[in-house]
């Protein structure tokens, strides 16, 4: 899938030998390496969330036979003024789960448009929570009683659309309403939809069922606690344990790839 994700977002890039890019969001390495090898006459540009994804990303993509190389800063509010290079223009910005960081999402696009040239454009891949997989439906359905499942759907759907929450609180239609709405030109939408063989293993589960909360965002479990008494959420956690982890199924996920410029 993360293959397909790249593949995608670089097709929509349209990029060529010479296009002076910038990837968001970058520490994975996944869109850097492609454009390093797909653009041979320019830097390309990448700003990553830590000194320590800096340094792994410099090891792996260093300067080519050419000189060309990969500029990266490190940026968590994602602002390429980090590279502190006057007039400095893309042609593209591209990224992956870029927007779903910020709960002003055409608000943080604002803050890129000093970075775009006349004639570029954005390029975004984001996955979609709210419209992804439900964990209630990995349970068995004779392994509920219908009035529980019921209410842990509800439950799901309310955490899921949280406004506080907010990599979850938004789907494809809000979204696209908040762009239009700030004057974004839509270029291409594509909502695209995953069914993916996963196995389920025991420490995903100790992940939405955590004993210590070492993450700053709130755990399954620990959500579902506005919802059911700890006896419940304790049996439900035994039931994942007993009756999910280890066995293989059908993950569904929901992504978003969008293509914009400046009206």
């Amino acid at each position: 899938m993360l293959n397909e994700f790249r593949d995608h977002l670089t097709e929509w890039s349209e990029i060529s030998r010479n296009t002076l890019a910038l990837v968001l969001n970058a520490g994975e390495g996944l869109l850097l390496g492609e454009f390093l090898r797909r653009i041979s006459e320019e830097n390309v540009y990448a700003l990553v969330e830590s000194s320590n994804e800096k340094k792994i990303l410099g090891t792996l993509f260093k300067k080519t036979t050419s000189g060309i190389e990969a500029k990266i800063a490190v940026a968590s509010s994602g602002c390429p003024a980090s590279f502190e290079i006057a007039d400095l223009r893309f042609e593209r910005i591209v990224g992956r789960n870029v927007l779903q960081k910020h709960a002003d999402k055409s608000g943080f696009l604002e803050t890129l448009k000093p970075w775009i040239s006349a004639d570029g454009f954005f390029v975004f891949g984001e996955t979609v929570p709210a419209l992804g997989q439900r964990l209630s439906d990995l349970i068995p359905e004779e392994l509920l009683e219908p009035d529980f499942r019921k209410k842990l759907k509800a439950a799901e759907k309310e955490i899921y659309l949280d406004e506080e929450n907010v990599r979850s609180s938004w789907t494809p239609s809000t979204l696209c309403d908040e762009l239009k709405g700030a004057n974004w030109n839509i270029i291409r939408w594509q909502v695209k939809e995953y069914c993916i063989p996963t196995m389920i293993r025991t420490e995903q589960i100790e992940q939405w069922f955590p004993s210590h909360q070492n993450s700053p965002h709130s755990s399954y479990g620990q959500r579902l606690s506005a919802y059911f008494s700890p006896e419940q959420l304790n049996n439900l956690r035994e039931t994942f344990r007993n009756e999910v982890a280890g066995t293989v199924v059908e993950w569904h996920s929901v992504s978003l790839f969008m293509q914009l410029n400046q009206k």
